[in-house]
């Protein structure tokens, strides 16, 4: 194992190279080309920094945070700040988070038994109240509010998110964004999906397999009203079991479909289905694994995973790594400081949730190399403590971002310095420790409301 100590550097030199790619191409993400060719105080490459850069600031906080070192009086308006913004289409962030994720592959290799393992989630990012915005408004009990449906690929094994698609959360299909992530994933064959029991659906099975990719979906009991229901009576009736089915789908109902349960799956005529006109995918071959969590408690996944690669342990391990999705929204939302928006007009709002997750990219990546580094520190040696040690992410998070800040004033720290820092804070990790989830509102954060 090798530790990269010059990888915020060169990740820094990534996002610098993919910025200057869409400011070559600006006219594709402005309405006016004459816009960003006068000379200005937020030129398009230091509107799109100043933007990587926020936090849970208020709008004139950052900016004298960013330009750190020059005279209060000397630097951009909030005002002038939202007009520029304007000016430029959430696309172009869209498309930065692409590029970088995309040239930071070669630091991303890490895989299970040669497969990539992507999580498969969503998460609701509330914003500023608008009752007449159809898409995003939820009316409940007598106060409504507005919020908007992040659905995002989250590499476990990197820990890093590879794609997203983001819907206004009244109008949000979490199955159907699942199969256009699928549909354009470009990680070839070796790909395994985690996902809870939301995608549970013979529609999101086949979109995976025509890929010829794998997945495994936890899903209902046999005796409940899931995708497992018609076929209780060819399961094992033990408690646990790892067992193999193969089932054709239709939406028939005719003398032959309805007397061969062995042979049929009968969807139903609400169901979702795009490929009721292939009958090769119609066929279907699918393992059912069931297996206890912990005493007494029992779950059941599907997969399409081979018993010979991937035993009922296998399966069992991969999908209690979901959860590292939910720690990274977590991460994302509240150390990152996505929940702070800067602006109630939508397309600002889109520049901040691709600007974050690109950041947050950055920030995963040089997080894994300094818990290398510290690793490589420690090998051999005969020290002994009571935990295993983690990285803690949130100073990863403030390092880096220092890192990225443009260099005004004091002499900036090395990518080897800021690896070793990071090496510095460490949390313990705690195994088996369970506690009830606690589901309350996470109401939008008031502009008035924001860290000096």
């Amino acid at each position: 194992m090798k530790c990269n100590t010059l990888i915020l550097h060169l990740l820094k030199e990534l996002l610098s190279e993919c910025m200057r790619k869409i400011i070559e191409d600006k006219n594709s993400y402005v309405s006016n080309p004459a816009y960003f060719t006068r000379k200005r105080k937020l030129p398009l490459a230091t509107l799109m920094k100043l933007v990587l850069c926020m936090t849970n600031r208020s709008t004139n906080n950052e900016i004298l945070t960013f330009f750190n070192g020059e005279k209060a009086q000397d630097v951009p308006s909030a005002s002038a700040l939202e007009q520029q913004r304007m000016k430029l289409s959430s696309d172009a962030f869209r498309d930065l988070f692409f590029l970088f994720n995309k040239d930071c592959d070669s630091y991303c290799n890490v895989t299970m038994k040669g497969y990539h393992l992507f999580a498969c989630d969503g998460s609701d990012l509330d914003i500023s109240l608008d009752a007449a915005d159809e898409e995003t408004y939820i009316q409940e009990k007598e106060k409504g509010y507005n919020a908007i449906h992040l659905n995002a690929l989250y590499d476990l094994m990197n820990n890093r998110y590879v794609d997203l698609l983001i819907q206004g959360k009244r109008k949000s299909e979490e199955r159907q964004s699942f199969n256009e992530m699928v549909s354009r994933s470009r990680f070839g064959r070796k790909v395994i999906y985690i996902c809870d029991r939301g995608y549970e659906g013979w529609n999101q099975f086949v979109h995976v397999m025509k890929m010829g990719q794998s997945f495994v979906i936890r899903v209902k009991d046999p005796d409940s009203n899931g995708a497992l229901a018609s076929l209780s009576d060819r399961l094992p009736k033990e408690p646990t079991f790892d067992t193999v089915i193969t089932t054709t789908l239709t939406k028939r109902h005719t003398k032959e479909t309805l007397g061969n349960p062995d042979i049929y799956t009968i969807l139903s005529p609400y169901t979702n289905f795009d490929f009721l006109d292939d009958p090769e995918a119609c066929k279907v071959t699918i393992r059912i694994v069931r297996f206890e969590v912990s005493k007494g408690v029992y779950e059941v996944a599907i997969t399409n995973l081979p018993q010979n690669v991937f035993s009922t342990a296998d399966i069992r391990t991969i999908y209690m790594m979901r959860w590292g999705e939910e720690n990274s929204f977590r991460d994302l939302k509240h150390t990152i400081g996505l929940i702070y928006f800067h602006s109630e007009k939508r397309d600002l709002i889109l520049q901040e949730v691709y600007s974050a997750m690109t950041v947050y990219n950055f920030f995963a990546i040089a997080h894994t190399e300094a818990a290398r580094y510290r690793t490589l520190q420690y090998e051999g040696s005969d020290r002994k403590n009571k935990w295993v040690y983690r990285i803690n992410f949130t100073t990863t998070v403030k390092i880096c971002r220092d890192y990225l800040l443009p260099d005004i004033g004091a002499e900036p720290v090395s990518s080897e310095d800021s690896i070793i820092g990071m090496a510095r804070y460490v949390t313990p990790i705690i195994n088996g420790r369970s506690f009830p989830r606690k589901l309350r509102p996470q109401r939008f954060v008031a502009f008035g409301n924001r860290a000096a």
